[in-house]
């Protein structure tokens, strides 16, 4: 009981935004697709949401270690992101207004691997260049 607690004290930020991914991937947004024209617009949308979801999983976990994550953290939590990619993408080819795309996919992992980038360059900064 304690180690389902500590899980929704720590990651609930994460949880919400893997819902609202989740409801956002099955979903219909005609009206929306709509007014967002600019070719690949869909795949700017995917990249963005997993860059948020692994920056936010990467921010929580931080804040609960309260030091710099290793890079096995790092490497796991982008596989676990990433796979929840694969997880939407393969739900959604049950969903007859919706379909599984291999770009989809492509985008959800560079926006997880733009996330880890990032997240290494700035914690590197913070705690002056040690890594694990």
């Amino acid at each position: 009981m304690k180690n389902i607690k500590y899980f929704f004290k720590t990651y609930y930020l994460t949880m919400i935004v893997a819902i609202i991914i989740l409801l956002l991937s099955v979903l219909r947004f005609d009206k929306v697709s709509e007014k967002i024209s600019f070719e690949w617009a869909d795949k700017v949308v995917h990249f963005i949401m997993y860059f948020c979801l692994c920056t936010v999983l990467l921010l929580n976990g931080s804040r609960y270690h309260k030091k710099q994550l290793s890079i096995l953290y790092l490497i796991w939590s982008g596989i676990i992101v990433i796979l929840y990619g694969v997880l939407m993408e393969f739900l959604q080819q049950f969903i007859s207004y919706r379909g599984a795309s291999l770009y989809d996919m492509l985008a959800n992992s560079f926006g997880v691997i733009f996330a880890i980038i990032c997240f290494i360059f700035v914690s590197t900064l913070i705690f002056n260049g040690k890594r694990k």
